[in-house]
């Protein structure tokens, strides 16, 4: 725990340094002398959401990946649970 802890750290002053060095830095740090910003990414909108849309993107990988699943045919549909009792209306030819 403490080395995990470490070494985030240890990339955070990196990350920050190349990010006060850089001529366009992806995230300006003079953002952060901001109150309103401070405040809004470490309450409402930032860190957690952060981390919560992570979850959508890291998830699918560690399961095919990490544990040798392979995705169902039906992945591609949000509503695949519907999709056998209800059809699409389209206007299209071949629906």
């Amino acid at each position: 725990m403490a080395a995990e802890l470490a070494a985030g750290t240890a990339l955070l002053a990196l990350a920050l340094r190349h990010c006060l060095r850089a001529r366009n830095p992806l995230l300006d740090p003079g953002l952060l002398r901001l109150r309103t910003f401070r405040v809004s990414l470490l309450t409402g909108g930032g860190l957690d959401t952060v981390g919560l849309t992570a979850v959508m993107f890291i998830l699918p990988l560690m399961l095919q990946l990490g544990f040798g699943m392979t995705p169902p045919s039906r992945a591609r549909s949000p509503s695949w649970p519907l999709s056998d009792r209800f059809r699409p209306a389209c206007s299209c030819r071949g629906c």
